[in-house]
């Protein structure tokens, strides 16, 4: 739709496959809700969740008002909002970590107490996880497009100081999100922009010292790396693996087989899993999450949208602007913990977000890389 020439339905098509494909999962997601055992449930959700229709709604109206953004200038303030926000949940965790800390706060310390430890003002420590996946990537990012060295001296510290949160919080699938988003956008960069993989650089050192060192006090990555590779060769008879989300993964897989055409709608296997002896109402993984609630056909408009965005990114590598790339890396990093993870009414809109934004790359002005 940004193109002046004369107005051609393959090549919009074409141009917006993505947008296409998104619309469609929402309509299709809207004739599961209407097809639910539990219509109200899939409209509105419930008190945990709120992840009904209506919020699916409200993620498509993040895509689009973030698609609308144009600015440069903007995009470099939400990077830097996301940043601020997870430093300040992230604080949360350094009180709540340390006691001498804790003990300084005196009466206002006993108000975090309502918080889950580690997991700052969300109800589960995973969920803080899914937003921090996104806001470290972003602090990644603005190290290198910042312009002013005492700004990238800025973020970098604030990646470390979060990369510890994160490692602290001991989501692994978020951490391994971050780890291939840093090596995504170390590759953008070596293909795009090598004058700043210097930058990048650092990225990966102050990443990798952080995660030594808060190793070698706790060893809680050696484990998680060590439980992550035997659950994998194992995954065929082991249930109980990844937190018991192989066991719920192939459940889910089951109800799949059940209803795969329109599936049991938005939050549709609470019951199902109940019935089975579970007690989670989610497959912990976003992809058979859709369609286990909008059947295959909705997973596939998810995946064909997904796909024809970076396909189109990385064909134009050379000619996109170096924001675009670096919200590609930043929802590469996201999409991976989501293989571990849920949907969330408030935090997948910051996905959604810069999802929204990486949509725009079809846009003519943004082929003119200004930094």
């Amino acid at each position: 739709f940004y193109r002046k020439e004369k107005f051609s339905f393959k090549e919009t098509i074409k141009s917006n496959l993505w947008d296409f494909s998104l619309i469609c999962m929402l309509l299709w997601a809207g004739i599961s809700t209407a097809l639910a055992d539990d219509k109200l449930f899939a409209l509105q959700g419930y008190w945990y969740r709120k992840d009904g229709y209506y919020t699916y709604l409200v993620y498509a109206s993040m895509y689009i008002c973030a698609k609308a953004i144009n600015s440069e200038k903007l995009k470099l303030w939400v990077f830097r909002w996301i940043a601020v926000v997870c430093t300040c949940l992230s604080m949360m965790t350094l009180f709540q970590y340390n006691d001498k800390l804790f003990e300084m706060l005196g009466a206002h310390g006993e108000g975090l107490n309502i918080y889950t430890t580690y997991g700052g003002i969300f109800y589960n420590t995973n969920h803080f996880a899914y937003l921090l996946t996104i806001g470290i990537l972003a602090m990644s990012c603005l190290v290198v497009v910042e312009k002013k060295y005492i700004n990238k001296i800025i973020f970098l510290a604030l990646f470390g100081f979060n990369t510890w949160g994160l490692i602290i919080n001991n989501t692994f699938g978020s951490y391994l999100g971050v780890l291939f988003g840093i090596i995504f956008l170390t590759i953008i960069l070596t293909i795009k922009e090598k004058k700043n993989l210097f930058y990048m650089m650092s990225v990966i050192i102050v990443f990798i010292g952080i995660s030594i060192c808060v190793n070698i006090l706790n060893n809680t990555l050696l484990t998680n790396f060590q439980t992550t590779y035997s659950d994998a060769k194992t995954i065929s008879t082991n249930d109980s693996g990844g937190s018991q989300r192989i066991g719920l993964w192939k459940y889910a897989l089951k109800c799949i087989a059940k209803k795969p055409v329109f599936g049991y709608g938005p939050e549709g296997l609470l019951t199902p899993y109940y019935n089975a002896g579970f007690y989670n109402d989610r497959p912990h993984n976003e992809f058979i999450q859709h369609a286990a609630f909008m059947g295959i056909p909705g997973l596939i408009f998810y995946l064909t949208a997904l796909i024809s965005i970076f396909v189109y990114c990385i064909k134009r590598i050379s000619k996109l602007n170096i924001y675009i790339l670096l919200t590609g890396g930043v929802v590469f990093g996201y999409l991976v913990s989501s293989f571990f993870g849920n949907t969330m009414y408030y935090t997948t809109p910051f996905y959604f977000i810069f999802l929204g934004m990486l949509s725009a790359c079809s846009r003519k002005m943004l082929f003119l890389d200004k930094h």
